[in-house]
C-alpha cells in the first residue's frame, strides 16, 4: 500500500537582467545629489530584477 502523504521541494529562479535609467538633475529640487555642487548632472538608478521562488509542498492524496 502506497503512502497517502508526498513531501515535495520545488525552486525556481528567473534572472531577467538589470535595467540603469538616468533621471534629469534639476536645480532647487535634487541640486548636487548625483553630482558636484552647482552642476546639474544625471541621477542614475538600476532596477535588478530577480526573482527566487521555493516551495515546501505537502500533499494528501484522498484515493488512497
Amino acid at each position: 500500500m502506497a503512502s497517502a502523504w508526498t513531501l515535495r521541494l520545488e525552486g525556481l529562479y528567473n534572472d531577467f537582467g538589470e535595467t540603469v535609467h538616468q533621471a534629469e538633475n534639476r536645480l532647487g529640487v535634487n541640486a548636487g545629489v548625483c553630482g558636484p555642487a552647482g552642476l546639474p548632472s544625471p541621477c542614475r538608478y538600476g532596477f535588478d530584477q530577480r526573482l527566487a521562488l521555493r516551495r515546501l509542498v505537502l500533499v494528501r492524496h484522498l484515493d488512497r
